[in-house]
């Protein structure tokens, strides 16, 4: 999920961003190996909160910093159909 959201950033990312855009960095981290990292920790986050199972602790790698709002959108399929949901946690 998080790795194909990464990958559509880099898609519609402008190919001469400016300094101040603040995807720059983004684009460069979906590139990078470390993004499959965030996507694999963020999977099993999702997966422990969900089923009341444990869960790993902290990320143990350096993420370009956050814009915008901060939240989770998770995408649920089932067969050919799927549906999406956002959860924004800043005021």
């Amino acid at each position: 999920m998080i790795h194909a959201l990464l990958i559509a950033m880099a898609l519609f990312a402008p190919s001469q961003a400016s300094p101040d855009d603040p995807l720059r960095d983004w684009v460069g981290f979906a590139k990078s190996p470390e993004s499959a990292v965030l996507s694999d920790w963020l999977r099993c986050v999702a997966r422990g909160r969900l089923l009341a199972e444990d869960y790993p602790g902290r990320l143990m790698i350096d993420i370009p910093a956050y814009f915008g709002k901060l939240g989770l959108f998770i995408t649920l399929v089932k067969g050919v159909k799927g549906a999406g949901l956002f959860r924004g946690f800043s005021p």
